[in-house]
């Protein structure tokens, strides 16, 4: 698994600011710590925005469809960008999984009869703003537990030992463009080839993002109803 302080010592080495086997310091990992952060808003503030993958863990109301999702939703929780093949439903104290199609909102539309209780078997996810909108079809029975996998916006880190879990391309274009930032801080010339990987990682991210499919065409892929975890450590 890859920790934050893994990507950390990564750059600095790429930067050749820190060697392994050395010692990371607590004060200089803090100090690019702190430069990820600023790193990580500078690009929010910019438009370009980094995602990553979580699973969460949200409970059904019996005979409900639909839920907002988001700061003041239903599920008081951040709101997701795009739902992801993987979501599944598990009824409450089990162990036996029922994977959700995950379908488009035309597709949810031309169910004539929404109200129907039974086991979920497809999700639909309208990403309105500021709260987002999940679909159940069929209405959950009872109060099913949803394991939503989704893509979020992602935030500043909150510690050193806080595992990553990102979309591919998203680590390379952390860590060598954190490289490029902390370089010059210790007092080490910026690397033309550090610079190429770190301009090419962020444009296949941004490709990655202009061609993304909408969530609503995303299929779960076929698996047996049984007790999975999911776990997206780059």
């Amino acid at each position: 698994m890859t920790t934050v302080l893994d990507i950390i010592k990564d750059s600095a080495e790429t930067a050749r600011v820190w060697f392994p086997g050395e010692s990371m310091g607590t004060d200089k990992a803090k100090s690019i710590f702190r430069e990820l952060n600023r790193m990580i808003g500078s690009w929010a503030n910019e438009s370009f925005l980094i995602y990553g993958q979580t699973e969460e863990t949200l409970t059904l109301v019996a005979g409900q469809a639909s839920y907002t999702i988001g700061a003041t939703g239903d599920f008081a929780t951040t709101r997701p960008q795009e739902i992801l093949a993987g979501t599944f439903v598990r009824k409450s104290g089990g162990t036996q999984d029922f994977p959700l199609d995950v379908k488009s909102l035309e597709e949810y539309r031309l169910i004539g009869i929404k109200s129907t209780s039974s086991i979920p078997n497809w999700i639909t996810y309208n990403s309105t703003f500021p709260n987002g909108t999940l679909y159940l079809w069929w209405a959950p029975e009872s109060a099913y537990e949803l394991h939503l996998l989704s893509l979020k916006e992602l935030g500043s880190f909150t510690t050193l030992a806080e595992v990553l879990s990102l979309p591919p391309g998203y680590e390379d274009a952390i860590m060598y463009n954190l490289a490029i930032r902390i370089g010059p801080k210790y007092g080490k010339a910026l690397r033309q080839d550090v610079v190429a990987l770190a301009m090419k990682a962020i444009s296949v991210i941004k490709n990655r993002a202009s061609q993304r499919l909408p969530p609503t065409q995303l299929e779960v892929g076929s698996f047996t109803n049984r007790r999975v975890r999911f776990k997206f450590v780059i």
